[in-house]
């Protein structure tokens, strides 16, 4: 029994590292999954785990007075700081190459704008650059599961789960199931550090085993992003709902198309001093899908169109007031000047994140407005646009009554051409993005449209047959059935409902024209009727209220030339033309690069042409991308500054060790350095009578007594004045002391006095 006691206590000592290097390899892989989504690939992760699993080794195995466990952990460092600067240009491709990974999953998830850095990844930088990542995340998981830090490792781990969670597209389960165990292993292993063979140890084990098995069963289906995205989808409407309003318009939910004339409450507050029929453009659904619209996302505008949209503004060409830009390229050539008419607009019950306005808008007044990609303005005001103005084209025709003219077919002066050529870029942007029909409505709307005819000669004729179809196979009604949930729009509409509103034809109505070849887009607002604005004209009117009763939804077709134009399918709205024109126009031109000096001012108000441009596109760029650049500089300089510093205290420390008479073994040592820091917490007064200054000692740093500190000393002069030899117990109360002192001293002034203990006296700290 005494031999096998033995043999047992030995394995002990040797063994004593492993549950925590175990439990700090377990966290790192659940930090490394976490992640996983920005990575290059599965190589990333190999070498980031397998790095880490050194690095632990090298903090963890040896004994922390170990001569082996110094040169260890002095390794890691050179080869990290050597790795570092000898593939510096790798470690900034990497970084790059992820940060890229970052922000397009972030566009992704939260439809932002963020462009990318112009670099190319590739495998090597990027499992470089996690690597180094790896190395430094692995130093502080050894020593927070060393020194029992379970606060710091939970705020570790719960911020990469939250990235996981946010921001990754991987269901998440690895990372929660290895996060969970790490963590709670960590909080069992504190209770009995170095244990392993005892009750205390097997214990941890089978705690850890059985929560890594729970876990594994309650989260074997877990979407993580699934649920947050349906998590943040409620948290957006309620916010918008909080700063805009109620929305009365179904907002591109065709689930909700039945309630689009439920309200009767006023919305829109109209003055203008030339009445005529208004198509003010709120929500534009860009893709359909089945019982929805959405806008394009920021990815749409990636890839082969990187730039677009800056590179129109910096044409003054703003897709939504094309037809304005249009008619004053037009204007010029013809020696006359384009007829405007101002309106202004009072929101007074419609929702305030939509700035409410016609596709003829020619310059728009208002504070905070910005134009949402190429499909509308909204209002970035806090609680919205509760009041603006514009100018709009003087009774702009509607996309069945527009004329083609000679010039866009051959431009005769340089605006006209500049205005062709960046119409044409923005044309062929619309053809990929605007004409996609999934299939089968593809087939449905060619059976039930065009089965006699597979094309028509132009878009008049196009327009005719699709209004005849819609008023043969559907009939229009105020109320609507509701659609039933998990159907398509278009297929229920023509071949069981029968009947709709005006969300439903124009839903039906855009798949028609794409499917023709034409680009549509669906779209709501508020309708100001022809009718109706005769009659304000006939009774000198000014001011109009459209009420939720107004509420409309139509289809915007782009118009060669011309831009997005309204086209009104809905049965008892729209009279018959028998205008022949030609929609599709030309192949993209070479595009310039040349900014001129009209175009819109969208936050302070009109922008007139002639008046000179403050603001350089060139040079925003261009600070945009320096402030990156320099943060990313900054933190290279930083990581080198803490590699150098961790390089020369381990260096200082190995020496000093190595000097005779600094072991703890030995009395002259002991005394040495608790004098030492003493002398570092500002303690004066003889240290030759030690017991003098022992008050100033338990005043001046935390958590120690002066009873503790007079054994420690009674215990040095025991060895070094009597020549006795301390026993085990003594020792060990000895060290104690020592490390409680040098804790002491890190709690004594906070992070600044901290970091002078670490790297400027180079004080150990306990454990």
């Amino acid at each position: 029994n005494l031999f096998i006691g033995i043999r047992c206590g030995t394995c002990q000592g040797r063994l004593k590292w492993l549950p925590g290097a175990v439990l700090a390899f377990l966290m790192l892989c659940g930090i490394l999954f976490a992640f996983r989504d920005i990575m290059a690939g599965n190589i990333c992760l190999i070498s980031a785990g397998t790095a880490g699993a050194v690095v632990i080794l090298a903090c963890m195995l040896p004994d922390s007075d170990s001569v082996i466990g110094r040169v260890a952990r002095m390794t890691v460092y050179g080869i990290s700081v050597a790795g570092f600067l000898l593939l510096l240009m790798f470690v900034v491709n990497g970084f790059l190459d992820t940060a890229n990974r970052v922000i397009t999953l972030w566009n992704m998830r939260f439809d932002t704008e963020a462009r990318l850095f112009k670099v190319s990844g590739n495998m090597f930088s990027s499992a470089v650059f996690w690597t180094l990542i790896s190395v430094l995340l692995s130093v502080f998981l050894a020593f927070g599961v060393l020194r029992n830090r379970v606060v710091f490792l939970t705020v570790l781990l719960s911020g990469s789960l939250l990235f996981a969670f946010v921001v990754g597209r991987s269901a998440g389960w690895e990372t929660v199931l290895l996060s969970g165990m790490g963590i709670f292993g960590t909080f069992l292993y504190a209770a009995a550090p170095g244990r392993i063979l005892q009750p205390g140890g097997l214990l941890c084990i089978f705690m850890s085993v059985a929560v890594m098995l729970g876990l594994a069963f309650v989260f074997r289906e877990y979407n993580g992003a699934e649920t947050l995205s349906k998590w943040k989808l409620q948290v957006h409407d309620r916010v918008e709902q909080l700063r805009y309003g109620e929305d009365s318009l179904p907002e591109g939910n065709l689930e909700r198309a039945h309630e689009l004339l439920d309200s009767e409450e006023e919305m829109l507050q109209i003055s203008v001093d030339s009445p005529q029929e208004l198509y003010l453009r709120g929500f534009v659904g860009s893709v359909y899908q089945n019982d929805r619209w959405t806008p394009l996302v920021w990815a749409d505008y990636q890839g082969k169109y990187e730039g677009i949209l800056e590179w129109l503004t910096g044409q003054d060409f703003v897709p939504m007031a094309q037809y304005a830009k249009y008619e004053r390229a037009g204007g010029q050539h013809d020696g006359g000047q384009t007829d405007t008419v101002k309106v202004e607009v009072k929101n007074v019950g419609a929702y305030r994140k939509y700035v409410y306005s016609p596709v003829s808008l020619s310059s728009l007044e208002g504070a905070g407005i910005k134009a949402e990609k190429d499909a509308q303005f909204i209002s970035k005001k806090i609680f919205g646009a509760k009041k603006y103005a514009f100018e709009m084209i003087n009774r702009a025709p509607t996309a069945e009554k527009f004329l083609t003219p000679q010039w866009l077919e051959a431009p005769e002066t340089a605006e006209q051409e500049k205005y062709c050529d960046t119409e044409s870029v923005y044309h062929s942007f619309v053809n990929d993005k605007y004409t996609e029909v999934d299939e089968n409505i593809k087939d449905l709307i060619q059976k039930k449209f065009f089965s006699e005819s597979e094309e028509f000669a132009d878009f008049s004729e196009t327009t005719k047959q699709i209004r005849r179809v819609l008023r043969a196979n559907a009939e229009y009604t105020d109320t609507p059935l509701k659609l039933p949930e998990g159907k398509d729009m278009v297929s229920w509409f023509l071949e069981e409902a029968k009947m709709g509103n005006a969300v439903h034809f124009a839903t039906t109505a855009v798949m028609a024209y794409r499917t023709a070849g034409y680009p549509a887009r669906y779209v709501e607002g508020y309708h100001l009727t022809e009718e109706r604005s005769e009659d304000m004209e006939d009774e000198g009117l000014k001011t109009v209220t459209l009420n939720g009763k107004d509420a409309h939804a139509w289809v915007e077709v782009y118009i060669f030339g011309a831009g997005w134009l309204p086209v009104e399918v809905t049965p008892g709205m729209y009279t018959e033309s028998y205008t022949e024109q030609i929609v599709e126009g030309k192949p993209s031109y070479q595009i310039g690069t040349h900014k001129e000096d009209e175009g819109l001012n969208l936050e302070e108000g009109e922008s007139h042409a002639g008046e000179e441009k403050e603001e350089n596109p060139e040079e925003k760029e261009r600070i945009v991308y320096f402030i990156p650049e320099v943060l990313l500089l900054t933190a290279y300089l930083l990581f080198i500054l803490f590699l150098l510093c961790e390089a020369q205290r381990a260096a200082r420390i190995f020496i000093r060790r190595r000097k005779k008479g600094n072991y703890a073994g030995n009395a002259y040592g002991e005394a040495d350095r608790m004098e030492r820091l003493l002398r570092i917490a500002g303690i004066k007064g003889k240290y030759d009578h030690p017991f003098e200054i022992a008050e100033q000692v338990e005043c001046c740093l935390p958590g120690i007594r002066e009873a503790d500190y007079r054994r420690a000393v009674e215990l040095i002069q025991k060895e070094k004045f009597g020549g006795h030899e301390l026993r085990q117990g003594e020792r060990y109360t000895l060290r104690k002391f020592d490390g409680r002192l040098r804790e002491s001293l890190y709690r004594k002034k906070g992070l600044v006095f901290g970091l002078l203990l670490r790297y400027w006296y180079a004080v150990e700290r306990d454990g």
